[in-house]
C-alpha cells in the first residue's frame, strides 16, 4: 500500500480552474453522484462507496450529526505537510471501501463549506482501527485530499475513511490539544472519492475534463492520447499522486493527409506558471510565419500585453482560462516581452512558428516563453551543428536593464572560457538583442550564450535550427537554452521511438569543468549501457537505441557533476527524412516534483494532429 497526501498547494489559478473541473466531472457521464441524507454520523451506518465508474460523490449537510459520542476517534498519526497531530473533530462523517481489484483511490473534501479532515483507517471495529493516511488543510484552503494505493494484500479488506470538522491541532512533545469551537463555514460536506491518478483537461473556465488515467508508477499512458476534433485550450495534465509527472504533447502537420513535419513540446510546470514571459526573437516574412498564444491561466480577468523591441504591439483583455493568437506581419526583432497587468494573474505563452519553401508551408513548430524568474546571465545547449543537412542560428536577447558583454563558448565549462573558444562577442545595451549569423562548418558542443561583465544579466536565448533535405529547407524548430542555475543532474522525457518513423537520439553533456562521470539512461524502467563523459565533454554522436518505450530518464551517477540533455527527433515519410526537431528534457530536482503540466491549445484538425505522452518517470 503506497499513500499520497497533497504537500504542495497549487498556484490558486490553477486551483480554481482544475477543483471546477473535478467538480464538474461528478456530474459527467460515468461518474457516480449521489445526494445521501443523514445516515452515515456513526461508524457502523458508513457510506459504502462503490468502485463502479471513476468517481463517488457524496454530497450531505452534517448539521445534525453528533459532536461527540462513541463514533468520534483522533487520527493517530502525523497529517499534513507540517506534519501535525490532529485532536477530536466535529461532526464526523463515515465512509468505507473494500477494494477488490488493485488501484488507486484519491479521497477529497473539495467543495465542502468548512474546515476539515481526513483520516483513512483498517479495522473491523471503531476500537480497533489503524490509521493508514491523514489529510488536513494541504490541497486548497480548508479542504483536504489524500490517495491511497491499494495493493494485492490489501484486496477484500474494508478500510474506513473519516470526515470530520476541525477541533485543534499539536505537534510532538505535546501529547493532546483542546479542542476549539466549530469553525465558521456552514454544514454542506462534499465528499469524492476518485479511482484515477492522471486527469487530462482542456478547454473552458472552469476546465473541461477530458480523460482520467490510472497509470501505475513507471509507466507512461500507451499509446499517446487525442480528444476528438478538439481545437482548443488551454490543456492542463495533472497527477492526483504526489510523484514526479512528465507530459509532452507530439504534433504532426499535414498537408493533403501527409505529414509534412513533427514536433513535440514539453509541457510547461504548473507551478512556474507566471505573469511575464520573454522570446528573444520574432519573425513573420515569406520564410517563417511567428503566432503568439496567449492564454490567461488565472481565476480573473486580465490585460495581456506584447512588447516586441520595446514596442507595444498589442493590448488583448483575457477573461480567465480565454486566449488569443496573434501575429504581427513584416516584424522581424526582438525582444518579446508579454506582460499580465494584474498581479498574481498567471498566464502561458508560446510561439508557434510556420515555416515556408517556396511560398509552401513545409513545417510547424511551437516554443514555450522564458518565465521571468528564470532569466540569466548563462545558458547551456547541448550542441551547435551547421553541417550535414543541419543549420543552427542563435538568438540572443538583453531584457535587463543593464548592459552585457555576451560571448559564444563553443566546447568550453570553465566560466570564463578558458578551455574552449570564443566563437563571438555582443555588446548589447538593455533591450539590445543580435540574430547570430550561422556559424559554418561548426559541429561542437557544448554552447555556452553567458555575459562576461555583468553577472546581474537577464538574458534570454534560443537555438533555431532548420533542416534541409537535398538542399531544400524541409523543417524549422527552435528550443531555449538551459539556466546555468537550473542544472541539475536528472533530465526525464516521457517516451522515446527508434522505427522506421521516428528516429530518435539523445545528446547528453557533461558540464563540469573538472570531474568525469558515468550517465545513466533508462527506457521504459530498463537500464541502457552507461555512458562515460569526461570533465565538458559530450556524446561525440548522439545516443540511439532501437527501442519504442518509456518513460526516459537520463541519470548522472555523479551528485555534483550536471549535464544538459535535449532529445533530437527525425520524422521519416516512406524512409524518407522530412523533418527534425530537438527538444530540452524536464529537469528533476527531487522535491517537490512537478505535478502538473500546462499547454497553451490543443488542436485535432485535417492540417494538425496532437497528441499527449505522460506518465511517471
Amino acid at each position: 500500500m503506497k499513500i499520497f497526501i497533497f504537500e504542495r498547494p497549487l498556484k490558486k489559478g490553477m486551483q480554481i480552474l482544475l477543483l471546477m473541473a473535478m467538480l464538474l466531472l461528478n456530474l459527467a457521464p460515468g461518474g457516480v453522484s449521489t445526494a445521501y441524507a443523514a445516515g452515515n454520523d456513526n461508524f457502523v451506518d458508513a457510506t459504502t462507496i462503490t468502485e463502479a465508474g471513476i468517481s463517488f460523490t457524496s454530497s450531505l449537510s452534517v448539521a445534525s450529526y453528533t459532536t461527540e459520542g462513541p463514533d468520534e476517534v483522533a487520527p493517530s498519526g502525523l497529517c499534513g505537510n507540517d506534519e501535525h497531530f490532529l485532536g477530536m473533530g466535529f461532526r464526523t462523517a463515515w465512509y468505507k471501501i473494500t477494494p477488490t481489484v488493485e488501484q488507486l483511490v484519491s479521497f477529497d473534501t473539495v467543495g465542502t463549506s468548512y474546515d476539515s479532515y481526513i483520516a483513512v483507517w483498517k479495522g473491523t471495529a471503531l476500537n480497533d482501527l489503524n490509521l493508514v493516511a491523514c489529510d488536513d488543510d494541504t490541497y486548497t484552503g480548508f479542504q483536504s485530499q489524500v490517495a491511497v494505493s491499494f495493493t494485492q494484500t490489501d484486496l477484500n479488506d474494508t478500510f474506513y475513511i473519516q470526515v470530520a470538522k476541525y477541533s485543534c491541532s499539536y505537534t510532538s512533545p505535546a501529547t493532546s490539544c483542546t479542542p476549539g469551537s466549530e469553525t465558521a463555514g456552514g454544514d454542506s460536506l462534499v465528499f469524492h472519492a476518485n479511482f484515477y491518478s492522471i486527469d487530462v483537461s482542456i478547454g473552458g473556465f472552469p476546465l473541461i475534463q477530458r480523460g482520467t488515467y490510472d497509470v501505475a508508477n513507471g509507466e507512461v499512458i500507451t499509446p499517446p492520447q487525442s480528444y476528438g476534433t478538439l481545437n482548443t485550450g488551454p490543456a492542463l495534465v495533472t497527477t492526483l499522486l504526489q510523484d514526479q509527472l512528465t507530459a509532452s504533447m507530439r504534433v504532426t502537420y499535414r498537408v493533403n493527409n501527409s505529414v509534412k513535419s513533427y514536433s513535440e513540446l514539453m509541457g510547461f510546470p504548473a507551478e512556474q506558471a507566471t505573469t511575464d514571459y520573454y522570446f528573444p526573437w520574432y519573425t513573420t516574412n515569406s520564410s517563417i510565419n511567428s503566432q503568439l498564444r496567449i492564454v490567461n491561466v488565472g481565476n480573473q480577468t486580465t490585460t495581456a500585453v506584447v512588447r516586441i523591441n520595446g514596442v507595444i504591439k498589442g493590448s488583448y483583455s483575457l477573461a480567465a482560462g480565454k486566449s488569443k493568437l496573434v501575429v504581427y506581419s513584416g516584424v522581424n526583432t526582438g525582444p518579446v516581452w508579454v506582460h499580465s497587468t494584474v498581479a498574481g494573474v498567471n498566464l502561458i505563452v508560446s510561439m508557434r512558428v510556420l515555416y515556408k519553401y517556396k511560398n509552401v508551408v513545409t513545417s510547424y513548430s511551437e516554443l514555450m516563453g522564458y518565465p521571468k524568474e528564470q532569466l540569466t546571465s548563462d545558458y547551456w545547449f547541448p550542441w551547435y551543428k551547421t553541417a550535414a543537412g543541419l543549420t543552427s542560428q542563435l538568438r540572443i536577447a538583453n531584457v535587463g536593464s543593464t548592459p552585457a558583454t555576451v560571448k559564444v563558448c563553443l566546447e568550453g565549462t570553465m566560466p570564463d572560457c578558458s578551455d574552449g573558444t570564443i566563437k563571438a562577442t555582443y555588446n548589447l545595451a538593455a533591450g539590445g538583442k543580435v540574430q547570430a549569423p550561422v556559424y559554418t562548418n561548426t559541429n561542437k558542443g557544448p554552447v555556452r550564450v553567458f555575459s562576461s561583465d555583468n553577472p546581474s544579466a537577464e538574458l534570454v536565448a534560443s537555438m533555431k535550427q532548420t533542416y534541409k533535405v537535398g538542399g531544400i529547407p524541409q523543417s524549422y524548430s527552435e528550443m531555449m537554452g538551459y539556466a546555468a542555475d537550473q542544472l541539475t543532474t536528472e533530465y526525464q522525457f516521457p517516451w522515446y521511438t527508434n522505427n522506421a518513423t521516428y528516429v530518435s537520439a539523445l545528446r547528453i553533456v557533461n558540464v563540469d569543468p573538472n570531474d568525469s562521470t558515468d550517465v545513466n539512461i533508462y527506457i521504459g524502467g530498463n537500464l541502457q549501457t552507461p555512458i562515460t563523459l569526461a570533465a565538458g565533454a559530450s556524446t561525440v554522436a548522439p545516443v540511439s537505441y532501437s527501442l519504442d518505450d518509456g518513460p526516459v530518464r537520463v541519470v548522472n551517477t555523479n551528485p555534483s557533476a550536471d549535464i544538459v540533455v535535449s532529445m533530437q527527433v527525425t520524422y521519416k515519410q516512406a524512409g524518407k527524412a522530412v523533418s527534425y526537431s530537438e527538444f530540452t528534457g524536464i529537469p528533476f530536482f527531487g522535491v517537490p516534483p512537478n505535478t502538473a503540466y500546462w499547454f497553451p491549445w490543443y488542436t485535432n484538425s485535417a492540417t494538425i494532429k496532437s497528441q499527449l505522452r505522460f506518465g511517471y518517470p
